[in-house]
């Protein structure tokens, strides 16, 4: 991450990728989702545009933009998008099947080879993928939202992406149980 910080790409340095791309995501949902003739499919998603409808989005924002100026993060060259199925680990070799895909990859005539992960052989820790260097050899990927943003963000970001099951088929909903608290 920190070779990605201290690249020096030449695009404007002015951190305001966050606030654009918000602004778009909320004409969106004010021209569909929260139009005054907006409606849910079902009960439930009718509940839910009402309750969205009273948020004051545009406030949330301002307020956002306020506490993200008065914060020591400096402006650098983020990824803005580190989502875990855009972060990498290399190994040196693999070993494939003649059911995999890559069957037929040549490692040898390549610098990196990907490995294939499944549930049953996974880790949290990378510590048995290190580098040479005491480096862990991972590669990030999928650079369209690349812009300069404010450093925490590009951390911050990526511990949200772990909130959300990529994964998963279906829609998740939330629910918050006031009387619990």
């Amino acid at each position: 991450m920190a070779a990605i910080h201290s690249m020096d790409v030449p695009l404007s340095k002015e951190p305001n990728w966050l606030w654009k791309t918000m602004g778009k995501w909320m004409k969106t949902a004010r021209d569909e989702r929260l139009a005054p003739n907006a409606v849910g499919k079902t009960a439930e998603e009718q509940n839910v545009i009402k309750e969205l409808k009273l948020i004051d989005f545009e406030k949330e924002i301002e307020w956002l933009k306020k506490f993200v100026s008065s914060v020591d993060s400096p402006v650098v060259f983020c990824h803005n998008d580190l989502q875990e199925g855009n972060i990498l680990l290399l190994e040196d070799e693999i070993q494939p099947t003649e059911d995999d895909d890559y069957a037929q990859y040549d490692p040898k005539n390549s610098k990196y080879v990907l490995t294939q992960f499944d549930d049953q052989n996974t880790s949290d820790s990378i510590i048995s993928q290190i580098s040479d260097t005491g480096e862990p050899r991972l590669v990030l990927i999928d650079f369209e939202y690349c812009a300069y943003n404010h450093r925490g963000f590009d951390i911050a970001n990526h511990f949200q992406e772990w909130a959300y099951d990529y994964t998963n088929p279906k829609h998740p909903f939330y629910y918050e149980y006031v009387d619990s608290q």
